[in-house]
């Protein structure tokens, strides 16, 4: 199949697009869209992750007709006769309008130069229409985060830190992975550390120099535990002890960690060490949309493994009675970034009420316990994995 061109019918779900393009085994030099008019934003988008992959791509000027047999056939041959004899054509059949794929499949199964295969992302499969009686290829891991999110409408921003499959895997800060691994027995202690973490980010304290100062406030037993967290946490430079419960913290980066942060930074080291294919911690995305000032939104987690997008949103502080903002917000995201293809996930270091359970439950999202976080590595690669 080396030097074949590809022809892709467009849709709204941008993957099966991707994957036969960026798989080396099918040897593409040049990519053909076919896309309705209402399709052509997206055609766009495509073209501009093959253009990173540095594969010439060309959108059909001649509009497809979605709903029009005979008129889909006429384009289909107007395709194929841009191109001279010989040159062998491989149709995408997976996208575009039932009628479309149709249309384009009969027609191309008639060519002796041409292919047609269908991309089975449920079951992980590339399947061969025309010609027939070839076993189908397992998809290989091509997909980066980047390809994935552009194909969506999303321009990527540098990641706070990003983790690719073969590359040594990040250190873990002492503190992050001791409040992780007993956050369930630290309920009081993550509410009073959030706190003052976002106490002292307060906007009416802009001015004021760090290291700033806050008391702990909240009651919280000073178990052994507890004051081996604490140690750690003035050994690592992020707070100091005045007197009492009132510490000084070092910096906005120290303040972010406490109230948040180093969830962020534990569920990104066990997501790299449960062996996926690449990962970003704190990935700030624009969207497409116009405007003066586009929209910008920032993930927690990304993870991307087998061609799919994982969104992991971390939580620390504790669920007032009646919010589901959080599971809204996944549902958004998730939606819009990762589409049919991708899954979302909460992970939560705090107790969470039955209405956000039930909530994130009906709409099928992973709920990630602070009981779970003790054996993360393991319990994050069964997910991946399907189970």
């Amino acid at each position: 199949m080396n030097g074949s061109i590809l022809i892709n019918l467009v849709s709204a779900q941008p993957v099966p697009s991707l994957i036969p393009a960026l798989d080396p085994r099918f040897g593409v030099t040049e990519v053909i869209l076919l896309v309705t008019e209402q399709m052509r934003p997206q055609a766009k988008r495509l073209a501009r992750v093959f253009k990173r992959h540095d594969i010439p791509c060309r959108t059909w000027e001649e509009a497809a007709p979605p709903f029009d047999p005979q008129g889909m056939e006429d384009l289909c041959f107007r395709v194929v006769e841009s191109f001279p004899d010989g040159q062998p054509l491989l149709l995408n059949a997976t996208g575009g309008t039932k009628i479309m794929a149709l249309v384009a499949a009969n027609l191309f199964s008639s060519l002796d130069r041409g292919r047609v295969l269908y991309v089975d992302t449920a079951q992980g499969l590339i399947h061969f229409l025309y010609p027939g009686r070839q076993k189908p290829f397992r998809l290989e891991p091509v997909l980066g985060i980047s390809d994935y999110v552009t194909a969506y409408g999303l321009h990527p921003k540098i990641p706070r830190k990003t983790w690719r499959r073969g590359e040594p895997l990040p250190a873990l800060p002492a503190s992050a992975r001791l409040l992780a691994e007993n956050a369930a027995l630290l309920d009081r202690l993550l509410g009073v550390l959030n706190s003052a973490g976002s106490g002292v980010l307060d906007p009416d304290r802009k001015a004021e120099a760090w290291p700033r100062k806050i008391f702990l406030d909240g009651y919280f037993s000073r178990t052994k535990m507890v004051s081996r967290i604490l140690s750690q946490l003035e050994h690592e430079g992020l707070l100091s002890f005045d007197r009492a419960n009132l510490v000084a913290i070092s910096s906005e980066e120290a303040a972010r960690y406490l109230s948040g942060g180093w969830l962020e930074e534990y569920v990104f080291a066990r997501a790299c060490a449960a062996g996926a294919d690449e990962v970003s911690w704190s990935q700030v995305v624009s969207w497409d949309d116009p405007g003066e000032k586009p929209i910008a939104n920032e993930f927690d987690c990304l993870i991307m493994d087998d061609n799919r997008l994982y969104l992991l949103e971390c939580k620390t502080s504790r669920f007032l009675p009646g919010a589901s903002e959080v599971v809204y917000k996944l549902d958004s995201l998730k939606d819009k970034i990762a589409g049919i293809y991708g899954q979302g996930a909460l992970v939560s270091a705090r107790q969470l009420p039955d209405h956000i359970l039930s909530r994130a439950k009906a709409r099928r999202h992973r709920v990630f316990t602070p009981e779970e976080l003790k054996n993360f590595t393991f319990v994050l690669k069964e997910w991946l994995n399907g189970g």
